[in-house]
């Protein structure tokens, strides 16, 4: 009886032939990849999701969208963008304490960058301040461009590069 089985069986997969295409075996390939479990260093995570943020700043400040554009942009990379004012009352728990820190930082003369941080499980926050000088030669900020990016889309990133 167990013979006959490993003999169907052998039959039923020659009778398959395994006829993919090579561009079949390729797409198969690249979603195996895409599938497989990788362990990224959280220091290769935040350089990528600051080369994200900084590269989407980049184009939103050359830009200057509307709010169609900023959605376009938000789908083209895959990210939540916002724009928050100073006074933003609808602005993130996390989103106000960034730009209470950014004013604290400017208020005592530190320098203000960028910065990435996780805010949970499957995401990161990118976010950078907007800053001017005062005629008083004072550095206010006026605002913080904040950007929320799934970490999953972050090293899906990594991987098509």
């Amino acid at each position: 009886m167990m013979h006959r089985a490993l003999l169907l069986y052998l039959f039923i997969l020659a009778a398959c032939g395994g006829n993919l295409s090579d561009e079949q075996r390729r797409q198969l390939r690249d979603a195996q990849q895409l599938q497989a479990i990788r362990k990224i260093p959280e220091a290769e995570l935040l350089t990528e999701a600051f080369d994200r943020g900084r590269k989407i700043v980049r184009i939103l400040q050359s830009r200057q969208p509307r709010a169609q554009q900023l959605d376009s942009i938000s789908k083209a990379y895959l990210a939540v963008i916002r724009w928050r004012e100073l006074s933003a009352s609808n602005a993130l728990d996390i989103e106000q304490q960034v730009i209470e820190a950014y004013l604290a930082a400017a208020g005592s003369g530190a320098p203000v960058a960028d910065n990435v941080q996780r805010i949970s499980t499957d995401s990161l926050l990118y976010t950078m301040p907007l800053t001017r000088y005062r005629p008083d030669s004072v550095l206010e900020v006026t605002g913080v461009w904040s950007i929320r990016m799934a970490i999953r889309d972050v090293v899906l990133g990594m991987n098509n590069q």
